[in-house]
């Protein structure tokens, strides 16, 4: 038995649907289900049920996190610069990505553990961004990255109320540090390591702006 991903418009979700093989190309498969038959590419066919599920899962949630982001004209805004783009054209970015996941965790793949990846596409690690800036946060150079560990670890010291230049402080409001930091009880066992305050950092135009990330990218 295969399985497929298709979107479901009754429950708003992307739905996994049992399918048969009937013809194999190089690249495509012909596959009937619900009585319908389709062409679909071969990497949209899987042999795993759980695969299929956790794929379908995340595509849901970044389909409702965009429809949720957009205004009466069908635009979004970029997190980090600000600008308005057409859903169509937005990016749903990982605010920790997916590859530092995979390192800190050990896996191969996100989807082996399922809570690892439950923390990896939960809405609070979810930001829109335009390709411009995606693309910008993925390519930071050496320079940048070293002065945001700088003040990701001030912003991890800050929020642990630990000494930061001799003095002990704890802060109230996050913007003054960072515009992010989750405060959900089931994130809370990572939310406030250095790597998560690196990510805060990253993303940050208020404390790197954003032309200083391009001009070294």
């Amino acid at each position: 038995m295969k399985y497929i991903i298709k979107y479901n418009s009754k429950y708003k979700n992307y739905s996994v649907f049992n399918a048969e093989v009937l013809e194999v190309t190089k690249d495509h498969a012909k596959v009937k289900y619900n009585n319908k038959t389709e062409v679909k590419p071969l990497r949209e066919v899987y042999d795993s049920f759980e695969e299929a599920k956790m794929i379908a899962r995340e595509r849901t949630f970044i389909k409702k996190f965009k429809l949720s982001q957009k205004n009466k004209n069908n635009q979004c805004t970029c997190s980090i610069c600000g600008r308005k783009v057409h859903i169509s054209k937005i990016t749903v970015d990982h605010i920790i990505p997916i590859k530092k996941f995979k390192k800190v965790y050990n896996l191969s793949d996100i989807r082996e553990d399922a809570e690892v990846h439950r923390l990896c596409f939960d809405e609070s690690n979810l930001q829109l961004a335009c390709e411009l800036c995606n693309q910008a946060k993925k390519t930071l150079p050496d320079n940048v990255n070293i002065i945001l560990e700088r003040k990701a670890r001030v912003l991890n010291c800050l929020k642990k109320n630990k000494m930061v230049n001799g003095k002990s402080r704890q802060v109230g409001n996050y913007a003054k540090v960072g515009s992010y930091v989750s405060n959900s009880k089931r994130h809370n066992k990572n939310a406030y390591d250095d790597l998560f305050a690196y990510e805060i950092c990253k993303r940050d135009s208020r404390i790197i702006p954003l032309n200083l990330i391009l001009q070294n990218t």
